[in-house]
């Protein structure tokens, strides 16, 4: 006997809705909400990222070619040299791009030796009027002018044709002159200050663009290895990190931290601000480690591989970190022990001595970032180079 219409067959599920239709009709989850939001905002730092990158190469064209102009305008170079980077074709006479880039680095060097008569002037005078808080003892100061000029030749150079630079050699390069640019910036708030006839404080906004530079040449060699598909541990071993790692460590702690702090059999006591102290060890921190990071690179495996101008920027590169730490070893014993007195003949001497290792430093980074491309093996410095 047959029932009735009954309601059991309204309690049968309904056929499942597609997963496309489901993932529509039906609200998220709170826990799905997290990737969703992140993903968007990741794409809107993307957005503004990108154009703040065009908005950055057309200040960049502009300043390049101003830059190229002047440079014609002085006769520093002729009108075929400048034509690559002018015109940024993507082929073109190889002898035009090696004449502009032999241009560019002999323009860092010429700046850098002018401020050496900087430097012997100022010696020279503070020698003779045993003055050491006069207006001549700024005159060191000048050398800012080279990190500006790097970045400048550093731009024109990267407007010549593309095929030179990798996408990781030119973030090698924009990385390094970032770093340039920072440690101008600081330079220049120290002489905003010493205009003002106020001491600069330590730590500073200058100290913030010390560390900026730093880290952003750090950031350079990691696009460097990258850009020769190696690793530290590639080219030196698995104790490279264990070796680099304790050398650093070793001249923090020995020569910095045992200065700044007093201890006791059960305290310890900083006898300055924790603001030197965390200083006193990040510059020397970061140093030992850019400089850890260059050994493989000119040691390794991969220096055989490169071409001529490439190994010649390495090498620029290392010396340029090797200075820079001897100029903030130097900067971290001094202000410690107090030999940079207000007023002291001294603490001129020694300032001027730091200003010229910091000085040599910058100019040679800056011409290690005129040498690197990435040409064959057998290219740059034959082909490229005119008979």
């Amino acid at each position: 006997m047959r029932e009735p219409d009954s309601p059991r067959a309204a309690l049968v599920p309904p056929p499942a809705a597609p997963a496309a239709e489901r993932s529509e009709t039906l609200p998220r989850a709170p826990a799905e909400l997290g990737p969703g939001l992140l993903e968007a905002v990741w794409r809107r730092a993307v957005h503004c990222w990108q154009r703040a990158e065009a908005l950055l190469a057309v200040w960049a064209d502009w300043l390049t070619m101003r830059f190229l102009g002047a440079l014609l305008r002085l006769r520093l170079v002729s009108a075929p040299e400048a034509a690559p980077a002018l015109q940024g074709r993507a082929s073109g006479p190889a002898a035009s791009a090696y004449h502009l880039d032999l241009a560019l680095r002999l323009l860092v060097v010429a700046v850098y030796l002018a401020t050496l008569l900087l430097f012997a002037l100022a010696g020279a005078l503070t020698a003779y009027t045993r003055c050491a808080d006069c207006w001549f003892i700024y005159l060191p100061q000048g050398y800012v002018v080279i990190p500006l000029v790097g970045v400048l030749c550093g731009l024109t150079r990267l407007r010549q044709p593309p095929a030179r630079f990798g996408p990781e050699i030119k973030r090698a390069s924009f990385a390094l002159m970032a770093g340039l640019g920072a440690s101008a910036i600081g330079l220049v708030v120290w002489l905003v200050y010493a205009a003002l006839g106020e001491s600069l404080p330590y730590p500073s906004l200058a100290d913030a663009c010390y560390v900026g530079q730093l880290l952003l040449w750090m950031l350079a060699i990691v696009f460097i290895y990258r850009s020769q598909k190696t690793t530290l541990v590639g080219e030196l071993g698995p104790f490279a990190p264990i070796g680099s790692a304790v050398m650093a460590m070793t001249v923090t702690l020995v020569l910095f931290a045992t200065r700044d702090l007093q201890l006791g059999p059960t305290t310890v006591m900083a006898t300055v601000s924790m603001g030197k102290i965390v200083l006193d060890i990040a510059y020397p921190l970061l140093g030992v480690y850019n400089c850890a990071f260059m050994v493989p690179l000119l040691a390794g495996r991969v220096f055989d591989t490169l071409n001529a101008d490439m190994k010649k920027g390495l090498i620029c590169l290392a010396l340029g970190m090797l200075f820079n730490l001897l100029a903030d070893i130097s900067f971290a014993v001094t202000t410690t022990i107090a030999l940079k007195a207000p007023g002291s003949l001294q603490a001129s001497a020694v300032g001027n001595v730091e200003d010229w290792i910091y000085a040599t430093a910058l100019m040679l980074v800056s011409v290690g970032v005129l040498f690197l491309n990435s040409d064959p093996a057998d290219a740059t410095g034959r082909a490229a180079e005119p008979r």
